[in-house]
């Protein structure tokens, strides 16, 4: 099932996103990372990784870096390894850290003028727009199938009184 999830997930992804950005081709539907994003959504949904807020903040917030470091930075090599250190930086500080945000973060300093030329628009419309899609596709897809996503997890039974929990050593 995780296997029909994903396809779905991409599949309709893309679909709504071309929908949204146009069929001019001005705007990418698709990154290859959300594929990464997909593993995650539709084969471990119950990660912490895998959750809403780290699927689409993570993957926004490593967009960003990747713009910023994209115009601030010209040397590739260092460009590379800064925008993905900052990533992390940023999706730890967010408490969104989802490891495909890393490959997001390298598409502006790796993608071609046809990326690093959108600016904002990638992270902002692009990114947030696919990783929206994603988990609106997933959400109904783990609804349909009678998961749970997104995961609630399970609270921790209440303190016990510290006599419970041990009596300790009999002294005599």
């Amino acid at each position: 099932m995780a296997c029909v999830g994903a396809m779905l997930g991409i599949a309709l992804t893309c679909f709504i996103c071309w929908l949204l950005f146009g069929e001019d081709g001005q705007l990418p539907f698709i990154i290859a990372p959300m594929g990464a994003s997909a593993v995650l959504i539709f084969v471990v949904p119950k990660s912490p990784l895998a959750q809403p807020w780290p699927v689409i903040v993570g993957n926004t917030v490593s967009a960003l870096a990747g713009v910023v470091v994209g115009k601030l930075v010209g040397q590739p090599f260092l460009a590379a390894g800064t925008a993905v250190s900052l990533a992390i930086l940023a999706m730890t500080v967010t408490q969104s850290l989802h490891p495909p945000g890393g490959a997001v973060a390298l598409s502006p300093i790796v993608g071609g003028a046809a990326i690093s030329n959108l600016g904002f628009q990638f992270p902002l419309v692009v990114v947030a727009g696919n990783a929206i899609a994603l988990v609106a596709v997933a959400v109904l897809f783990h609804k349909l199938m009678r998961q749970e996503y997104p995961h609630k997890p399970v609270s921790a039974p209440p303190n016990l009184p510290l006599a419970a929990h041990s009596q300790g050593p009999k002294s005599s």
